[in-house]
């Protein structure tokens, strides 16, 4: 049976809805005993987030929004909308972009009775499968070989900048600096003078109660050590240390 969500999908876009959740409205996609099932946002969430999305470039090049919400806080907010990407491009927008990723519609096929997800990519799936059902993932590998080799075929931009480097010889990126620029750069270098030898000192231990090691027949060609010098101390001078 028809229904007509006219009357929610407006009341969905007064309240400044991300666009997911109005198509989801407007086209619900499951039904549970012929009901159908909507997004329901709470109360706290429209108080403090607003929709946003979360810009990306795909393998064509083109970029391409993915649904989100950032903080109404004026500070934070402003701290999103400054992020750019490696590439110099807005990494996040309160505008609408041009072209929006739709929802997931790989699903999730190693757990099939209690897992319903449902993916955008191929490569998510494989990590979704690998990740959360690792039993299910072995006894499916066949299946995740498939789809995971498919995956290169599926991005020809990839595949163009990975022919490239193949197909570049591996000779390193080493390049001749002209004497010129060699000379403009050593008149700057300050002149380091050489570091000093350090100074190397000697101490010879030797008893402050009697005259040894002198005389002593053992230590007459060599230094004694420091533990002589404490068995010594600890022989002859007992009584006078006590």
């Amino acid at each position: 049976m028809a229904v007509d969500v006219a009357a929610e999908v407006a009341e969905a876009e007064a309240l400044g809805l991300p666009p997911e959740q109005i198509v989801a409205i407007a086209k619900p996609q499951s039904n549970i005993d012929g009901q159908s099932l909507t997004y329901i946002v709470p109360d706290a969430d429209k108080e403090s987030w607003r929709p946003a999305w979360r810009m990306e470039k795909g393998w064509d090049g083109l970029e391409y929004g993915k649904p989100m919400k950032l903080p109404k806080n004026p500070n934070a907010l402003a701290i999103y909308l400054a992020k750019r990407r490696m590439d110099g491009g807005r990494l996040f927008t309160l505008t609408m972009p041009e072209r929006i990723l739709g929802p997931g519609e790989l699903q999730c096929f190693a757990a099939p009775e209690f897992c319903q997800k449902k993916l955008d990519s191929k490569g998510k799936l494989v990590d979704h499968i690998e990740g959360k059902h690792p039993a299910e993932a072995r006894n499916y590998a066949p299946f995740i070989k498939q789809i995971r080799d498919s995956i290169a075929g599926d991005n020809p931009a990839l595949q163009a900048m990975v022919d490239k480097i193949a197909s570049t010889p591996d000779h390193g990126n080493a390049v001749e600096t002209p004497a010129e620029i060699r000379e403009q750069h050593d008149a700057t270098v300050p002149v380091i003078a050489p570091m000093a030898a350090p100074e190397i000192f000697t101490v010879t231990p030797k008893c402050e109660l009697c005259p040894w090691p002198v005389g002593s027949e053992k230590w007459a060609n060599q230094p004694p050590s420091a533990v002589a010098l404490k068995m010594h101390i600890f022989a002859k001078h007992k009584e006078e240390i006590e």
